[in-house]
């Protein structure tokens, strides 16, 4: 088994010049941001797609070319020089959007759907509601802010504060006048 691990670059017998920028590439991800990474290692891919190496295989490879530190060897910085990381092709597939966008999406949505407002009750529906539940949703999830907002409006030219009883006859009244309107 380690003979056949440690065989792997001449199993898929891949060139000098690809070993070269495969051993650039993996160089420069050390140092590289994650989204940057993610590009470099679409890069790999596209270099390593015409060799036909295999999941498997895929890291056991990467870390031989890594060991061998190609990218350190004198002859093949003089042979090959300065890679322009933008001519090296890339295998950028669905699966990388994918891994990328989709849990940025299905955070967004579930952080929507947590703080959105869709079963909120109408002002009619709170206005008519028999429920004690719908009710106090009503007062207290819903429209507090608006309801105290509203009677205390009411109560500013009269002098005095509403008292529990006024609460209850205007959180009614406050649904019935918003209805009407």
């Amino acid at each position: 088994m380690e003979n056949y691990q440690n065989n792997l670059i001449q199993k898929y017998n891949i060139s000098e010049k690809d070993l070269y920028y495969l051993g650039c590439i993996e160089a420069k991800k050390e140092v590289a941001g994650f989204f940057e990474k993610e590009k470099l290692k679409t890069k790999s891919l596209g270099i390593l797609n015409g060799y036909r190496v295999t999941f498997m295989d895929l890291g056991e490879l990467i870390n031989q070319i890594n060991k061998e530190q190609y990218h350190l060897k004198q002859n093949l910085i003089d042979k090959y020089g300065e890679i322009d990381f933008n001519s090296v092709s890339s295998k950028f597939g669905v699966k990388y959007y994918v891994k990328i966008f989709v849990p940025i999406f299905l955070v967004f949505l579930f952080f929507g759907y947590m703080f959105s407002d869709s079963d909120k009750p109408s002002y009619c529906e709170c206005a008519y509601a028999t429920n004690s539940k719908k009710i106090n949703d009503c007062y207290y999830r819903y429209y507090e802010d608006e309801i105290k907002d509203y009677i205390f409006n009411v109560f500013s030219g009269t002098g005095h504060l509403p008292d529990e009883e006024d609460f209850r006859f205007y959180r009614k009244e406050f649904f019935t006048h918003k209805c009407r309107q």
